[in-house]
């Protein structure tokens, strides 16, 4: 969860230097397809990890180890079955 935050404070701080450089009049000229795409990519990567940490902010750790002991113990059965 630690990385998750530093890398949403890291995504935060790249939005709000390079969108305003890449709309501004000297970086319309070159690429802005290109450079249009990675903000909005980069925009909802920003959106997901918000969401994210949303959701592990807001969800108990001993609901988080149930689901991982209940996802292991799904994985197994699938590999018995083959």
């Amino acid at each position: 969860m630690l990385l998750l935050a530093i890398t949403f404070l890291g995504d935060f701080l790249w939005l709000v230097y390079w969108v305003p450089h890449w709309w501004s009049d000297e970086g319309s000229k070159l690429q802005s397809g290109l450079h249009n795409f990675v903000i909005l990519c980069s925009f909802g990567n920003f959106l997901l990890k918000l969401v994210v940490l949303g959701t592990l902010a807001t969800v108990k750790a001993d609901d988080l180890k149930n689901a991982q002991a209940d996802i292991q113990q799904a994985i197994k059965e699938r590999q018995g079955r083959q």
